[in-house]
């Protein structure tokens, strides 16, 4: 009987050391490594080139390049990869954005290998994860930011939740659709949601609207 094709990985990280330990314990674990790369320039390439069945990549190299736009541009063209984020990085924007733009799966790098591959396998299977420790810091986060609405800000979300347009809603509070627009997107980034909906629904949550 044949033995079941193994799981290919593509590892993209400037941490020579860090990547190979990781490389190891993949391998290990009964992945197989297709290539590790340290060029962040050259990672949407060698997905191409090597086609794995999930990516493993950070999204902070040196001299201010960044994973994002890797994970921006391979979502664009290849919808059905397999993206996993392993990153010492923690702070909530980039968590956000990593997902924002296509990221299966967010890892820091003081996981466990359990962790690693659950997050593999769980970016295999199209879902989203991360892991419990992450989990906790968003929500802790997002409760912080929540708690800092100012009274007009708390205002032009429950315009919002009720259903009023930029322009009613500017007219209500004496200022342009522009500028009405303009404090609707400070509101989704301030709550890293992109759709009205989300902002309606945590509007809900807060009990700003019932």
């Amino acid at each position: 009987m044949n033995a079941s094709p193994k799981i290919t990985i593509l590892l993209a990280d400037d941490h020579s050391i860090m990547m190979r330990g990781f490389a190891l314990m993949l391998e290990d674990a009964g992945f197989e490594v297709l290539a590790t790369i340290a060029d962040p320039s050259l990672i949407v390439e060698s997905f191409e080139k090597f086609n794995p069945d999930v990516l493993v990549l950070d999204v902070i190299f040196g001299e201010g390049h960044s994973g994002l736009e890797a994970i921006e541009a391979i979502r664009s063209r290849h919808p059905n990869a397999s993206l996993v984020v392993l990153s010492q990085s923690n702070r909530y924007e980039t968590i956000q954005d990593a997902f924002r733009l296509g990221a299966n799966a967010y890892i820091t790098k003081d996981c466990s290998i359990d962790e690693l591959i659950k997050g593999i396998h769980s970016a295999l299977e199209g879902k989203k994860y991360c892991t419990e420790k992450i989990g906790s810091s968003l929500a802790a986060e997002f409760v912080q930011r929540s708690s800092d609405l100012s009274a007009h800000e708390t205002t032009v979300m429950r315009l919002v939740a009720e259903g009023l347009t930029l322009e009613e809603i500017g007219n209500r509070l004496g200022k342009s659709k522009r500028d009405m627009s303009r404090e609707v997107m400070h509101l989704k980034r301030k709550f890293g949601v992109e759709r009205t909906a989300e902002l309606v629904r945590i509007a809900v949550k807060r009990q700003i609207i019932d």
